[in-house]
């Protein structure tokens, strides 16, 4: 027992031994223009991995003064891709308890790492993000250059929606409500119309009830004979696609959120079936349960990905097909526990030999 216990000390004195050599070339490799240590000149010096050398750090034998960074706002641009890129690389070890690994990483505090991680695996419109693109906005900067400096959604297009939707939002607390006021009123004279004439004459509305056409179209509620519009490769048409589309890009341009109440008004098809086929013409497909069973289902047909895309989309890519098919039908592969973890787990088996359970063998 004591030859165990001396053992386990031995490992311990070890792990202690290693902790104080990482944490010294941590603190040498310590970059004072990024406020962080270039941690692959730790990894080439020691030969070890990159997730092995974090949890050797010890941050309270650091002399490196560790960063504050409480507000998405608060972070560089550089400073969050390379957190979105280490959580890309690291998507299977992390968890919650792993924080303390990203604050090593990044040389910034548990909690900010936390809240920045958390932006990286759900990205959401905040209100001093949505401050600071306003900022933006105000100096003329384009879209383009905005996302440069701020590279918390995955593309430019979900910056702008989110964008937009937070603006709405915002717009619909503290923005007075004509066009609801007077709901009542367009929609009996649109009624009216349609009654008569099975259409709508969108500028006869407006010059009778005093509203702008696109404040008449926002505000009505009749709707009865209105369309269905569910995507079909055989019968989809490009003209009340450009149709729609062109109604959108002159009423509706960004940051400006689209109205689908108007839109479906002028369309003249239910509200919803417009909504998913904006979706549908950008590219964007929600992979739920059915969708997928159908790619599955197609693809075993021996269908290639872009005659697929063409089933579910008019402007989906054989590419977006292909990663969901490949997402989806992967197998589940075992992950061997590194050396690391096998060490401390003969550690422990070591330490409490004499206490664990065990049947008697007869």
């Amino acid at each position: 027992m004591e030859q165990i216990v001396a053992l386990d000390d031995d490992r311990l004195q070890k792990r202690r031994e290693q902790s104080a050599r990482v944490t010294q070339l941590a603190d040498q490799a310590f970059d004072s223009q990024h406020g962080r240590c270039e941690w692959d000149s730790v990894i080439k010096k020691l030969d070890m991995p990159l997730m092995e050398c974090l949890g050797l750090f010890d941050a309270s034998l650091s002399s490196v003064p560790v960063r504050s960074l409480p507000k998405i706002v608060d972070w560089l641009p550089d400073d969050f891709l390379l957190l979105k890129d280490f959580v890309q690389r690291f998507p299977d070890t992390l968890t919650a308890d792993d924080q303390r690994l990203v604050s090593a990483f990044m040389n910034v505090k548990q909690a900010n790492c936390a809240m920045a991680y958390s932006m990286c695996i759900r990205p959401r419109m905040k209100a001093d993000l949505f401050e600071l693109i306003t900022s933006y906005h105000d100096k003329d900067m384009s879209w383009k250059d905005i996302y440069q400096q701020i590279p918390v959604f995955a593309s430019i297009d979900r910056s702008q929606g989110a964008y937009s939707q937070f603006k709405a939002k915002l717009r619909k607390q503290r923005e007075p409500k004509r066009v609801t006021e007077h709901a009542d009123t367009v929609s009996s004279a649109v009624k009216e119309l349609y009654t008569q004439n099975q259409s709508v004459d969108w500028a006869r509305v407006s010059e009778s009830v005093g509203l702008s056409e696109r404040e008449c179209l926002e505000a009505n509620q009749f709707g009865d004979g209105k369309a269905r519009w569910i995507y079909d490769p055989d019968t989809f048409s490009w003209d009340m696609a450009n149709r729609m589309t062109a109604f959108i890009e002159t009423n509706y341009s960004p940051p400006l959120p689209v109205n689908y109440t108007a839109v479906s008004n002028y369309m003249w098809i239910e509200r919803d079936d417009c909504f998913k086929m904006a979706g549908l013409l950008r590219g964007e497909m929600t992979w739920t349960k059915d969708v997928l069973a159908k790619v599955v289902e197609l693809r075993g047909q021996g269908m290639k990905y872009k005659d697929i895309a063409r089933q579910l989309s008019p402007n989906l890519t054989a590419e977006k097909v292909s990663y969901a098919y490949r997402r989806h039908t992967k197998p589940i592969r075992y992950v061997p526990p590194s050396a690391e973890v096998k060490q401390q787990i003969r550690a422990l088996v070591d330490k409490h030999a004499e206490q664990l359970p065990f049947l008697e063998l007869r």
